[in-house]
């Protein structure tokens, strides 16, 4: 037998009476004219993915393109398009969102917490065999269309029906690779990175080995010192995921502060306000609390002075968000300005 016909066999399994079964369904996306394959895509604000549902009906495959990859490194194989033999055509597709901000892996003991992913309908995608992804999520809120979004595509053909993989299928807490995800970040920096875990919940104690199997690195959910940390595993730099107490290993202190005066600046123990901007606090940066960290995003009013009033990125108890330092529930406590070593190379 072939390699590409085994390849079609694992992808879907063979019978001698296909028309009696469901159909087999799978997602392929595609990025401009590249041929649509199973992968998630990691695209930049402003690309556009096209999710397409790939529906093997005995030997033919359909598809509204004329070439997709089922399995990952695999071949091309050619599809075609429905026909009125076929029978009526339904298609409905739909978000697989997280439902809940918050999860914890550590009590009473370790365990992988089973987190809660619910079906969201697109329906203007319905009755379509591609669809525009958006990953803008309706349960945790959108965050500007930026984060990671898992979907499922549901088909009727005639008399059979299928669906693609969905929150049925898990590892460790979170949805399996083989489920269509697409992740949008805001651009290619250290926070834009960073804006990839948008939409994906807190996990107290988020974990996995090896490092690739990370819950934050399968953007499945992350807590705060392993949220900033994947930002930089993004970038390529060798920094591993750690702890708040752990951090320091990895970046160097610039300032310290014991919190916030009356009028909201933080001083350092001279009593001079810590500078943003030139041989100050920049973008990137870390903010380390009592056992809570996340990076700063950009300075508001009054400028140049780190106030309560600039804006940090972080997850704490909740999906990840950008605010100001006073609304993130550490605006009143001690802090220090961390700066990652792999920056300073």
């Amino acid at each position: 037998m072939h390699s590409r016909s085994i390849a079609v066999l694992l992808a879907f399994p063979a019978t001698c009476s296909a028309e009696a079964l469901p159909l087999s369904v799978r997602i392929v996306s595609g990025v401009g004219g590249a041929v649509p394959d199973p992968s998630e895509k990691l695209v930049r604000s402003g690309t556009e993915v096209r999710l397409h549902a790939a529906i093997r009906a005995g030997n033919e495959l359909i598809s509204d393109v004329p070439r997709v990859v089922l399995k990952p490194g695999g071949p091309p194989e050619a599809s075609r398009a429905p026909a009125p033999r076929d029978g009526p055509l339904r298609v409905r597709w739909f978000r697989v969102e997280v439902a809940g901000g918050s999860y914890q892996n550590t009590d009473p003991s370790f365990h992988w917490a089973e987190i809660d992913y619910r079906d969201v309908s697109v329906p203007g995608c319905d009755d379509r065999l591609s669809c525009a992804a958006d990953v803008r999520a309706t349960i945790l809120g959108d965050r500007g269309g930026l984060g990671t979004g898992a979907f499922r595509v549901e088909v009727s053909l005639g008399d059979r029906t299928g669906s693609s993989p969905g929150a049925e299928r898990r590892y460790r807490g979170g949805l399996t690779e083989d489920i269509a995800r697409v992740t949008v970040r805001r651009d290619d920096t250290y926070l834009g990175r960073l804006t990839e875990l948008f939409n994906t919940p807190y996990i107290w104690g988020s974990a996995g080995e090896p490092a690739r199997l990370h819950q934050a690195e399968r953007r499945i959910g992350s807590d705060c010192a392993d949220f900033v940390a994947y930002g930089m595993r993004r970038l390529g730099h060798d920094v591993p995921y750690t702890s708040t107490w752990q951090i320091e290993r990895h970046a160097r202190r610039l300032f310290a502060s014991a919190g916030p005066g009356d009028d909201g600046l933080y001083r350092t123990t001279d009593g001079k306000p810590i500078p943003v901007g030139e041989g100050g606090v920049h973008p990137g940066d870390l903010l380390l609390f009592p056992r809570h960290v996340g990076a700063f995003v950009r300075d508001e009013a009054p400028l140049g002075v780190l106030s309560t009033s600039d804006v940090l990125i972080h997850t704490c108890w909740a999906p990840p968000v950008e605010q100001s330092l006073a609304d993130s529930g550490y605006g009143r406590t001690s802090l220090k300005v961390l700066r990652w070593m792999a920056f300073q190379k």
